[in-house]
């Protein structure tokens, strides 16, 4: 374990000696103490004294919840808080609401905070940087012993390849609670006046903002391009999931907690120290509460489907006579009633890929083997948009649109069939080890709601299991099916699905799909046929020429499994509706 001259506590590595892992720690103790940076030549200034006195405090606070947990105090030089005004920040580490930025970067062993006009705004972010700064820190030596790699920050952990972060969202929950803390330490401050008086004299000026601080998120208000803004809390919806299982892991063990900041304590202890017992404590209270299984549950949802995580954390929580809160029912609720929406998640999807992998491994004996159970895969692929056979798309210029890595277009080439595949983001799927096509398709990387395409590019687009069915609101919805329907040619066919678009995109707080009453009492079909209706409704408001197709597979669900196509009309000079005919020349791709 560290000393505390450094941020590091431990150094990882396979058939690593612990004489190369003492020197990675002297090197970083060397990080800690140089702090000579050329990205912040001519961005950095000198801090204010008020701002020392600010460090002091926030050094104060922390070193306090070091040593409630155990560890002795580890005070952080100024040297080490580098502080740009906020003009001058790049574009990396701005952040997108209340105008502040902060960042703690653990290999160069330094926080940057950007200085805005509020004291009490520098003060929240140089306390939730101390916090990562000052809280358990690990690094992890690959087998290639070459450069060494960020492992554990907090709670947080980085798989050993560097591309998967786990526990992040409650790793930043616990910091910013943590700094919610000392926030409310710091109003009767002497330091800290100037903004109470700012805050008050805009309040005068301005009563009817005074619903500004009506909320606890909310710590002061500012003039911001000639409005009033509140500053306050970051990670709202992180917290949020955070405190629901507090609330509830406190409600259901009062014979062991005194009250929830206890509850909380066992979630700060091991973000604090690291330490396996602390780690495991926190682990088996929420599954000894909610069953076992629980933490990976709600951790799978982290990295792309934030809204599901705090769903699933709301059921888990949920305490009424059909809800126990159980692992148990909430699967149960998740499989039946969200299977429209979490099978279409990018997590579900990357299950479905490791079972592929885990089939592979009993059907590849031979490459007949291997064709054959491509082939299963590619009709599945096809009779999910409602098409019957490859015949339907031979002669067509065609897109897969969220396409991964090109696994249909792979397989269609066999069949003379050329597919363009486009893909967001092609680092993803590289995290669940997708194979990469074995033969030379196209591969676009591209945003389904920006296509990188001329117009009247193709006559069918394909999309399974994509885009528009995961769009995360309606406006993206708009936007995917617009830029389908300008690169598709006169007659062409823009098919998707399939099943419904993501519920939580009709959720109007005012308007909910679904009243409490009505989630206890519909059916799991009548909640998903609610689902349905709403999804071709709004589907229909946006082109009036998108109609459903049934499943061709009668083993599948209608309610889940139908398709969508749009077909883009052939308009003769009249404006009558014509046949289709000669579809013209394929237009270029513009490729990015």
């Amino acid at each position: 374990m560290s000393d505390g001259r450094s941020s590091i506590h431990e150094v990882f590595g396979k058939n690593v000696d612990e004489e190369k892992k003492v020197s990675i720690m002297r090197s970083m103790e060397r990080r800690f103490d140089e702090q000579q940076f050329e990205d912040l030549a001519g961005l950095e200034r000198e801090k204010t004294q008020r701002e020392l006195q600010i460090l002091e405090l926030a050094n104060e606070w922390t070193d306090g919840i070091r040593e409630k947990y155990g560890l002795s105090r580890f005070d952080i030089p100024a040297q080490n808080i580098h502080v740009l005004d906020q003009a001058s920040v790049p574009g990396s580490l701005t952040a997108e609401t209340q105008g502040i930025a902060g960042v703690f970067t653990q290999m160069r062993q330094r926080v940057i905070v950007a200085k805005t006009n509020s004291e009490i705004e520098f003060a929240h972010t140089l306390c939730h940087e101390l916090v990562h700064m000052k809280f358990y820190g690990a690094l992890h030596i690959p087998k290639n012993m070459q450069d060494v790699e960020s492992y554990k920050v907090g709670v947080n952990r980085i798989s050993r390849s560097g591309d998967k972060r786990f526990f992040n969202n409650l790793n930043e929950a616990i910091t910013e609670e943590f700094a919610k803390r000392f926030v409310r330490t710091t109003q009767s401050n002497e330091i800290f006046r100037g903004d109470a008086e700012e805050t008050r004299r805009l309040l005068d000026a301005n009563p009817d903002a005074t619903e500004l601080l009506d909320t606890p998120e909310v710590y002061a208000v500012i003039e911001k391009e000639g409005e009033l803004a509140g500053i306050g809390f970051s990670y709202e919806q992180e917290r949020r999931i955070l405190n629901m299982l507090i609330d509830a892991l406190y409600e259901r063990n009062k014979d062991r907690f005194q009250d929830r900041e206890q509850v909380f304590d066992v979630f700060g202890r091991a973000a604090c120290t690291g330490e396996a017992d602390d780690v495991k404590k926190m682990k088996d209270l929420i599954e000894q509460t909610f069953g076992r299984g629980t933490l990976a549950e709600i951790v799978r949802f982290e990295d792309h489907r934030a809204d599901l995580q705090e769903e699933f954390v709301k059921l888990l929580c949920a305490d009424d006579a059909q809800n126990k809160g159980t692992i148990g029912n909430v699967r149960r609720y998740v499989h039946e009633v969200k299977e429209a929406d979490i099978a279409r998640g990018a997590e579900e999807y990357r299950a479905r890929v490791k079972k592929l992998q885990d089939q592979q491994q009993q059907y590849e004996s031979t490459d007949e083997a291997r064709m054959e159970r491509e082939e299963q895969w590619a009709k599945e692929y096809l009779t999910d948009l409602g098409i019957e056979s490859w015949e339907f798309l031979r002669g067509k210029k065609i897109l897969d649109l969220g396409a991964g890595l090109g696994k249909f277009a792979d397989i269609a080439k066999t069949h003379g069939i050329e597919v363009i595949s486009m893909e967001k983001d092609l680092n993803f799927w590289k995290m669940v080890e997708f194979d990469v096509p074995s033969r030379d398709v196209p591969l676009v990387q591209g945003d389904a709601e920006h296509l990188p395409f001329a117009d009247a590019s193709f006559d069918l687009i394909i999309s399974r299991a994509a885009p528009p069915t995961i769009s995360q609101s309606k406006e993206e919805v708009v936007k995917v099916i617009s830029e389908a329907r300008r690169v598709l040619k006169e007659g062409g066919e823009f098919r998707f699905g399939p099943g419904n678009l993501l519920a939580f995109i009709f959720d109007d707080p005012e308007r909910p799909l679904f009243t409490d009453q009505e989630r206890e009492s519909l059916t799991t079909d009548e909640k998903v046929a609610r689902i349905r209706g709403k999804s071709i409704e709004f589907l229909q408001s946006i082109d009036e020429g998108i109609q459903e197709e049934p499943p061709r597979d009668p083993e599948k669900n209608v309610l889940f499994d139908h398709a969508y196509v749009l077909r883009k009309k052939i308009k003769g000079q009249l404006g009558r509706d014509i046949d289709s005919g000669d579809r013209g020349e394929y237009n270029k791709v513009i490729f990015q």
